[in-house]
């Protein structure tokens, strides 16, 4: 393998912001790592895992049941967020690929839910250097407790045909 054809990337990231306006504050801390390297001629790999810590309030005006008058409401989010990604790039031939990406994504605290993600780029065709198409299907899947002691869920299953220009 030649050093080029791999990389690392560590990152952190420490966020703070208020907007008095808005009535918002935010506090982030965020930790992550990505790597890629070709597994084999034309083939990509990429992989990354982060981490955060997020805390944040904002003063809303939303209407919420039973009453009709909008109330100023305080929502907060206090919590941590793991996610992870992994991508496979694959050349068929010259002018067909395939790509696989699957991705989760778990958060924890004030709002606690899985995410699963799987999506399979079965056929992409190259036309020249700017158009492709192809056909894509995905996977989804949401499980979380978006309102306290209600545990909720889907999953959703997708097909469908695309065309790319890219410039």
């Amino acid at each position: 393998r030649r050093v080029e054809d791999m990389n690392i990337d560590v990152w952190a990231k420490w966020r703070r912001g208020e907007n008095d306006v808005a009535s918002t504050e935010i506090d982030q801390q965020s930790y992550g790592v990505a790597a890629s390297f070709s597994p084999w001629t034309d083939a990509q790999l990429q992989t990354s895992v982060g981490f955060s810590r997020i805390r944040s309030e904002t003063l809303t005006n939303f209407y919420f049941a039973p009453s009709l008058t909008p109330v100023p409401t305080l929502v907060e989010y206090r919590g941590d967020v793991i996610q992870a990604d992994v991508l496979l790039e694959t050349p068929l031939s010259r002018k067909f690929g395939s790509t696989t990406t699957v991705g989760f994504t778990h958060t924890d605290g004030s709002l606690d839910t899985i995410f699963w993600r799987l999506d399979e780029e079965l056929l992409r065709l190259r036309l020249d250097d700017a158009w492709s198409l192809g056909l894509r299907a995905s996977f989804f899947e949401y499980e979380g407790d978006t309102v306290p002691g209600r545990r909720e869920g889907y999953d959703a299953r997708l097909a469908f045909l695309f065309a790319e220009f890219r410039f």
